[in-house]
């Protein structure tokens, strides 16, 4: 059942309780005034606001009184909130990181002797083959790690936020109480003849008076914790309906967060996992972003607790006044 149908049926119960106890109220004056009749047989009650006997006036005497009653209204509010929109866009990111390389160095030289032979004339018209030799220097290389800045490029998905203005309506409870006015007509006489049968009739008369008195007190009493039993439970279920509907938009609202943020963590995650520096504008860019809507989610969080804080409030309220008027 709809919120709403849970406020119509509180008010509509509300309604046929003051209309109960208006029937019980008239119900009351035409008994008492079928009462007053037995004071005096011969009393003329064809007057309106007064009856005429020989020894005895019978005046109607109005009796007003008020009870403050519980009313409930529904009232549209409107809420707006910044929630996050998300697009994840491919950049291709350039940086050098440290790395280290091998350079090949030359560190000095070593001697080496390298004999050919070599055919020589040695007179006579002889010739033969004799060793020469000579020493060559040869360099000595070894390899050197050597430091550089290594260019680096990835390729990621940036999420890339706008804060859309979203805008919904709750229907909020609103309660009052509102005084109702009833009457009764009671009966006040006046002795015109000191006798036996007038001051009979007077003590009658008086004790009819007390009577309604406490018949009305009654009734009065009657309704009041008739209301509170019949009015408890379907306003608290009003209440219920209410927190539940705020609560559905709440979690609503959290989880778009949630789902930017968890966005925004990953993508941190995994810019770092490829070294990208802290001090590149594209890493700034994003943890700026999580700062941001980090933010925007718990201020949102903060207020709409508010709204449960406030509903609270109300309900107590309203508890205390239908207690006190019980």
């Amino acid at each position: 059942m709809a919120c709403e149908e849970l406020q119509s049926a509180v008010t509509t119960k509300l309604k046929a309780l003051v209309a109960t106890l208006t029937q019980k109220s008239k119900e009351l004056g035409d008994d008492i005034q079928q009462k007053a009749k037995g004071i005096d047989p011969d009393i003329d009650t064809t007057g309106l606001d007064a009856w005429v006997g020989l020894d005895i006036d019978i005046k109607w005497k109005r009796v007003d009184f008020s009870l403050d009653l519980p009313e409930v209204k529904m009232v549209d509010q409107r809420w707006s909130l910044d929630l996050p929109q998300v697009t994840v866009s491919n950049q291709e990111i350039v940086f050098s990181t440290p790395s280290i390389r091998m350079k090949r160095v030359q560190t000095g030289e070593y001697p080496e002797t390298v004999c050919k032979m070599v055919t020589k004339d040695v007179g006579f018209g002889v010739k033969i083959d004799v060793p020469e030799c000579t020493v060559l220097w040869k360099p000595i290389y070894i390899d050197v790690p050597e430091p550089f800045m290594q260019e680096q490029r990835i390729v990621i998905g940036i999420p890339e936020f706008r804060m859309d203005r979203t805008e919904f309506v709750l229907g909020v409870p609103e309660f009052t109480m509102r005084r109702q006015d009833f009457s009764l007509d009671l009966p006040d006489i006046t002795v015109k003849n000191i006798n036996v049968e007038a001051r009979t009739a007077q003590e009658k008369g008086e004790a009819l008076s007390r009577e309604s008195q406490a018949r009305a007190a009654k009734l009065q009493e009657e309704f009041r914790e008739n209301a509170k039993l019949q009015l408890g439970y379907d306003v608290t279920s009003l209440f219920d309906c209410y927190q539940q509907d705020l609560t559905t938009k709440k979690n609503d609202a959290l989880h778009r967060f949630s789902d930017g943020i968890s966005l925004l963590q990953n993508t941190i995650t995994s810019m770092t996992a490829n070294k990208v520096p802290d001090n590149d504008p594209n890493l700034m860019k994003v943890k700026t972003s999580l700062a941001d809507l980090t933010s925007k989610r718990d201020s949102f969080a903060k207020e709409i607790e508010q709204k449960f804080v406030d509903l609270a409030a109300q309900q107590k309220g309203f508890f205390e006044k239908l207690m006190a008027t019980a």
